[in-house]
């Protein structure tokens, strides 16, 4: 006999969510193909819940997406508002708008493009930005 899974009982990285979450994916470097392959790896992995329809990735621009730039700022809210994304996770951080060295002014006046996001799209919306180590070890 196959237990149903439910949402609730699915933890994300430790933390419980409580309802199915749409997902938008904003991957901002490197060529589409091996991104392609690490997701259908993933999605091939998953033991949770059904995600059909709650996944997606932004095609256009690829690799070239900036919170800085204010009209992809509005497409972006646009498409998080049409589609009722929860949750966008985007990286590296260094190619996503982010200027600076990360003083605080710098994390600030960035926070304030994706709140810009945030207050433009009219929902409670999670920004999830993701860095790697550079060839160096370092973040």
């Amino acid at each position: 006999m196959v237990q149903a899974v439910r949402d609730e009982d699915v933890d994300w990285l430790g933390v419980s969510v409580a309802k199915p979450l749409r997902v938008l994916i904003i991957e901002n470097e490197g060529p589409r193909a091996p991104f392609r392959r690490k997701l259908k790896r993933k999605l091939d992995a998953w033991g949770g819940s059904p995600l059909k329809g709650r996944v997606s990735v932004l095609e256009d621009p690829w690799a070239d997406f900036s919170f800085g730039d204010k009209i992809w700022r509005e497409r972006l809210a646009a498409y998080v508002r049409e589609q009722e994304i929860d949750v966008v996770v985007c990286g590296p951080l260094a190619s996503s708008g982010m200027e600076g060295a990360g003083t605080l002014q710098d994390v600030h006046a960035f926070l304030s493009l994706t709140a810009d996001v945030r207050s433009r799209s009219g929902r409670d919306l999670l920004v999830l930005l993701v860095h790697h180590e550079n060839k160096g070890g370092k973040v």
